[in-house]
């Protein structure tokens, strides 16, 4: 891993298919990624791979509209992502959500 990467840590008090319904759910997008002001679309088959969200990112009047990608989707364990606004730039976003217990509920 690259050393200039930190790992986000979050311990959510919910199972991981209630996690997984929240990514599933592209509307709620901006709710839980961080720059992300508003919803302007999002694919029907969200989130399967190759499927995408159109978003917009900044506060008015410095917003840049882009779209983030479903690079590969295995819900309710992972989600990767790739997130763009460009011309600015891009991020890989993986989500990995492992259930305090240990089981896959």
């Amino acid at each position: 891993m690259d050393p200039a990467i930190q790992p986000v840590r979050r311990v959510v008090d919910a199972p991981p298919t209630s996690v997984a319904e929240v990514l599933s759910n592209g509307w709620l997008y901006a709710t839980w990624v961080v720059g992300a002001s508003r919803i302007r679309g999002v694919d029907l088959h969200w989130p399967q791979e190759g499927s995408s969200i159109a978003h917009s990112v900044g506060l008015w009047p410095a917003l840049l509209s882009d779209r983030t990608f479903v690079v590969a989707e295995d819900l309710p364990r992972r989600l990767e992502l790739r997130a763009r606004a460009l011309p600015v730039g891009q991020a890989d976003v993986v989500i990995t959500i492992d259930p305090a217990d240990g089981s896959d509920q």
